[in-house]
């Protein structure tokens, strides 16, 4: 909500009290707020949030996090983080010269927000789009 300094000021104030009750899911998070995304993914599998640890891999967003994000989305039916993973390999592409496999993860993630009604990637899709249309 274009507040970042709030956000790490409560993140702080919330990752100091969880580690001191030892609530792991909202420790990780709180990692995960700070830009600790080491700690937020160490975190999250620790705590067993299968559902949540694609939001970790996601944010480091190393090639290796990302096929894990894909291999658990696959899986588990988690089609906005499924959404996520092919707008990160887009743009992950084009930053490889790979236009055609760039293009092909902005289709699924394309299908996938239609079907979805994830519309809170639009502005993410819409930038992609004006990229590809830039090349044409």
């Amino acid at each position: 909500m274009g507040q970042p300094d709030e956000v790490i000021r409560r993140a702080s104030l919330t990752l100091a009290l969880e580690e001191e009750n030892g609530v792991l899911l909202s420790i990780a998070l709180c990692h995960l707020s700070l830009r600790h995304f080491d700690e937020a993914v160490s975190g999250l599998r620790l705590a067993g949030q299968i559902d949540d640890l694609p939001l970790g891999l996601l944010a480091r967003g190393s090639q290796e996090d990302l096929r894990e994000v894909h291999a658990l989305a696959t899986r588990s039916g988690m089609r906005l983080h499924l959404t996520d993973y092919h707008l990160k390999q887009a743009k992950y592409c084009l930053t490889q010269n790979l236009t055609g496999e760039a293009l092909a993860h902005y289709t699924q993630a394309q299908t996938l927000i239609e079907r979805t009604g994830y519309r809170r990637r639009d502005l993410e899709l819409g930038e992609l789009e004006q990229h590809f249309r830039n090349l044409a």
